[in-house]
């Protein structure tokens, strides 16, 4: 009789232990789907989806931003992925024929073959409102909150945010050919 009591208490224990190993279990599937559907829910928060890219050896350029990047591709199109909190991945529907990007803090600027350049994204500095008369554009850097276009001519033409004196261009005797804009 003690003998069968002691079976019973075993079973017992051991049906016990293996709910309570199938509860584990589920909780752990379950925490694994809604890590899954967080990962899954923050990429739709970025901007676009993920493709497969094929980089060629001409017109193809990839500029970094803060927490998001951009790409010119084959076409002539232009691909921003990452975090999207100003709309910096949010590229204008016409722009097409462009032949240079840049990213910066949370704006973009692309420069397009007739030498026009567009620009997108956080305007808190006014870093996207191109200058009318700015034209012929062949390269284009955007830092922390400005923006700075090289022109056919070999001028420099910062815009935006000037409290360093970043956009104040000193004068030149030479054409400018190339330009890098930093954090501030």
């Amino acid at each position: 009789m003690a003998a069968q009591a002691l079976k019973k208490k075993t079973r017992r224990v051991i049906e016990e232990e293996e709910e309570a190993a199938a509860r584990r279990a589920e909780e752990e599937r379950r925490k694994k789907e809604e890590e899954a559907k967080a990962r899954r829910l923050a990429w739709e928060a970025s901007c676009g989806q993920q493709r497969e890219l094929k980089a060629t050896s001409t017109n193809f350029a990839l500029a970094g931003g803060f927490r998001h990047s951009c790409i010119l591709q084959e076409d002539g199109t232009v691909v921003c992925f990452g975090t999207n909190g100003r709309e910096q991945c949010e590229v204008p529907p016409d722009l097409d024929s462009v032949v240079a990007v840049a990213a910066g803090h949370f704006h973009n600027c692309a420069v397009q073959s007739d030498g026009s350049l567009v620009c997108f994204g956080d305007n808190s500095f006014g870093q996207c409102i191109v200058p009318e008369d700015l034209t012929d554009v062949i390269a284009v850097s955007a830092g922390f909150g400005h923006t700075c276009a090289i022109t056919r001519q070999g001028e420099l033409v910062c815009f935006g945010d000037n409290a360093f004196e970043q956009c104040d261009v000193p004068e030149q005797d030479v054409a400018i050919i190339a330009v890098g804009a930093g954090f501030k």
